[in-house]
């Protein structure tokens, strides 16, 4: 469950860095 949570977590964190790269 552990690693489905991280995998999960990445996923989400993948787009989210990309929009803040864009705005920086």
């Amino acid at each position: 469950l552990g690693r489905i949570c991280l995998d999960i977590l990445k996923d989400k964190w993948s787009p989210a860095l990309q929009i803040r790269t864009v705005l920086l």
